[in-house]
């Protein structure tokens, strides 16, 4: 699965759902940098038009949806415009995924490559 990789990847025009949003400010002590932490819950479940390069088959993924909790971190703070330098973005635990792949009509090779992408996303 070293050789896998994305030939397209489009999650469409339908934004993902923001909630639950808290903005805190942090000094991490080991760094001595103070950072802006900004946390929240994303939902997103759409069509899109991704297909996934497996070598010997593409494996086109026709919706996705997935949701969590994630966080945003806005380091280094700098004492001039932008003021921030640059940003982390993380989920906190490992978010719900849910997929669809466009298999019909294909053959032997792509189902089972299918079966393989879905095992490893697991």
């Amino acid at each position: 699965l070293d050789s896998m990789g994305f030939v397209k990847f489009d999650l469409g025009s339908k934004p993902a759902e923001l909630s639950d949003m808290e903005l805190t400010r942090r000094f991490i002590k080991s760094s001595e940098e103070k950072v802006l932490q900004l946390d929240g819950l994303v939902t997103y479940d759409g069509e899109t038009d991704i297909i996934i390069d497996a070598v010997v088959v593409r494996v086109p993924i026709t919706r996705i949806g997935f949701s969590g909790r994630f966080s945003v971190l806005l380091r280094p703070l700098v004492g001039e415009k932008p003021i921030i330098a640059g940003a982390q973005i993380f989920f906190l635990d490992v978010p719900d995924i849910d997929y669809e792949f466009s298999v019909e009509g294909a053959g032997t090779a792509l189902q089972a490559m299918v079966s393989i992408v879905k095992t490893t996303l697991r």
